[in-house]
């Protein structure tokens, strides 16, 4: 019987895929246990084709087609469509390793895990520039990059804040993410991309906001394929742009639903933002004390920040004047889940 569906949603990108699917075919696991879903969100390439020559490879794979835009629809469609009682999230581009599902079986052995993640290490298609070094963000936890979804939180099984699972490998518990009604909009193509929202943090935050658990675990690794083209200014203020509407959508879904996190201002809560506040200060005294050596990269990388706020500033700026223009669009920011026909966009 199936217990896990590994989900991909995918558009345009088959060559990923065939990567994506050949891990999965390697993996250390049960192959009556688990399936695999192919979830074309409108590809034009032969998407389909490469899906068709791993199905004697890969347990259980099932291809289905959608043509309406959004990585939302993608995701939504897989929950739709799986058998599992726990769904694993994969992009086309993330390559699991063989003992990867094993790792969120073990994990959720727990009931009250909600959501599983774990390492997401990068798999450069060329050496990188040496300013990406400089652009990892130090936590309590680990290290991360999540402009190119990137995390590293070294070799303990620990809990974590729901944000800390990343969408390349975000597995989750069905019964939960039925009853938080599905994914919110998420990435879309550049001339839609108004339309984007909060995805999988939305998600992320609604287990926060809850008594459920989320949990790292090293043994469930991946590594995220970096292209060249990820590693430039213009990437990261296109990726910051998305924030910033991504922000913007959710801010705007508070204001109506009067949404407030709990007790964010509460003592515990600054006494915890002081203790992570000082401990990212010694990391980041530590870190900049080993680079002063490699002083033009850092000169780098702070333009490269300055590309990314410049970014974030305008996406916000762009979304918050696109709603006040467009009644329809900020009917789509307000609705209440994006499941099914819900999920479509409005007609503009």
């Amino acid at each position: 019987m199936v217990k896990y569906s590994v989900i991909i949603p995918t558009r345009n990108q088959s060559a990923k895929l065939k990567q994506c699917l050949f891990h999965l075919s390697e993996l250390y696991f049960d192959s009556d246990l688990f399936e695999v879903l192919v979830v074309d969100n409108g590809s034009t390439d032969d998407t389909k084709q490469v899906a068709d020559t791993f199905k004697n490879k890969v347990p259980n794979l099932r291809y289905f087609f959608s043509a309406i835009p959004g990585l939302h629809t993608g995701r939504n469609l897989g929950l739709e469509k799986a058998r599992g009682d726990f769904l694993s999230y994969i992009d086309d581009d993330s390559f699991v390793t063989k003992g990867w599902l094993k790792g969120i079986e073990r994990a959720f052995e727990d009931p009250n895990v909600a959501l599983v993640g774990g390492p997401c290490l990068p798999k450069y298609e060329n050496n990188p520039p040496q300013w990406i070094i400089s652009l990892w963000s130090d936590c309590e936890f680990g290290k991360t990059l999540g402009y190119l979804s990137l995390l590293d939180f070294g070799d303990k099984f620990i809990s974590v804040p729901p944000e800390y699972v990343f969408g390349c490998n975000f597995n989750i518990r069905k019964d939960v993410l039925l009853e938080f009604r599905g994914f919110p909009p998420d990435y879309f193509p550049r001339k839609l991309r108004k339309y984007s929202g909060r995805g999988e943090s939305a998600v992320a935050r609604k287990i926060s906001s809850s008594n459920l658990e989320a949990i790292y675990s090293p043994e469930v690794k991946i590594f995220h394929l970096v292209p060249n083209n990820r590693l430039t200014a213009e990437y990261f203020y296109h990726r910051a742009y998305i924030a910033g509407i991504e922000s913007s959508y959710e801010k705007l879904r508070d204001q109506h639903y009067n949404i407030i996190i709990n007790n964010e201002n509460s003592p515990q809560k600054r006494a915890s933002y002081f203790v992570q506040f000082a401990k990212r200060t010694i990391r980041f005294i530590i870190r900049l004390l080993k680079k002063l050596c490699h002083i033009i990269f850092l000169k780098k990388s702070e333009k490269i920040r300055n590309i990314m706020r410049k970014g974030w500033e305008d996406g916000f700026a762009f979304h918050q004047n696109e709603v006040k223009k467009d009644p329809k669009l900020l009917e789509w920011v307000l609705r209440e889940n994006y499941l099914g026909e819900n999920g479509a966009l409005p007609v503009e």
